[in-house]
């Protein structure tokens, strides 16, 4: 009955290319989730001239590793390896 529901497993880091590129190379793709603040979004233009320095940040510090159920056991001991040696 009781199931996680994970689908995103996003890190900050001061350069996020940088271990996107890293990690491709070695195999495992990688996402950027969520690239425009909520308060840049359509949806929000309401809130678009609030000056958010932090929420901009991370929007563009952010990297999404690879989260979902098709992963195996090996599959996942690989990519924390290639992170361990990054």
């Amino acid at each position: 009955e009781n199931e996680h529901v994970w689908h995103i497993y996003s890190i900050l880091l001061d350069k996020p290319k940088n271990l996107a590129t890293y990690l491709l190379e070695n195999g495992i793709e990688t996402m950027h989730h969520y690239p425009i603040p909520p308060h840049k979004q359509d949806a929000l233009s309401d809130y678009s001239a609030l000056n958010l320095p932090t929420t901009e940040r991370i929007h563009k510090e952010v990297v999404s590793l690879p989260l979902n159920l098709s992963l195996t056991y090996p599959e996942v001991e690989y990519i924390i390896k290639v992170l361990n040696n990054y």
